[in-house]
């Protein structure tokens, strides 16, 4: 689908998915100062975040010709990220209003050095949000798996695979990540980064494309950096 999108003001809200779990743009919470949906180009971010990587949502955006909306299906209401460690783990997860940068920050390992990710991006309209959050349990879901990484540090390794077929194997992180790999998103796309100490590096991300099927497993490449074609690198 492609269509002509207006300039509209933006407010550039900075959120992460760290290791104390789940946050959702559009709250204060950790430190992080966020902004309301203002008209306003103001960047919000916090120098404590600096370590990870973030998704840049308006690159996301302009890739796929999109705009922000939460009431035109034509538009991105929300997006869900995955973020998948070089042992094809999940390490960690994320749920951002469309115009909020995801960043993910103090994930372990970071501080040791340079360290590779892929990231799966799932984007709902708002009809697709409705549906696939109905109950709150799309929210549930990225929460629960946000909670890999340990408030006291820790980090449980799963697989990214754990999924063979709609999350036959109901552990509590299999049964999240099949919710989340199974809502059926509007658009989705892949992404790969990589973390360094003390550095605020951009992940990068293909174009949105529709998601025209109803999936039955986590069905999206995991590309990390040295796997992937970075289409800006020229």
């Amino acid at each position: 689908m492609s269509r002509s999108v207006t300039p509209r003001p933006w407010t550039r809200l900075v959120a992460r998915a760290s290791a104390l779990g789940l946050v959702v743009a559009g709250l204060a919470w950790g430190g992080v100062a966020l902004t309301s949906a203002a008209c306003t180009n103001t960047v919000t971010t916090n120098a404590s975040l600096v370590s990870g990587f973030f998704i840049n949502s308006q690159l996301l955006l302009d890739d796929g010709n999109l705009g922000c909306s939460n009431d035109n299906d034509l538009d991105v209401y929300k997006y869900v990220a995955v973020a998948i460690n070089d042992r094809n783990e999940i390490a960690g997860a994320g749920i951002f209003d469309c115009y909020a940068d995801g960043v993910f920050a103090n994930l372990p390992g970071i501080d040791s050095g340079l360290l590779d990710f892929a990231v799966w991006i799932y984007a709902y309209n708002p009809s697709a949000y409705a549906t696939a959050n109905a109950g709150n349990k799309l929210v549930t879901a990225v929460g629960q798996l946000g909670g890999v990484n340990t408030a006291d540090g820790g980090f449980v390794p799963v697989p990214s695979t754990i999924v063979p077929d709609g999350g036959s194997n109901k552990t509590k992180y299999a049964a999240a990540l099949s919710v989340i790999c199974t809502s059926q998103a509007t658009w989705v796309a892949t992404c790969s980064a990589t973390s360094q100490a003390s550095v605020q590096n951009l992940a990068f991300c293909g174009a949105l494309q529709l998601e025209t099927t109803v999936p039955t497993a986590c069905n999206l490449p995991v590309l990390l950096p040295d796997a992937s074609v970075d289409a800006r690198a020229d």
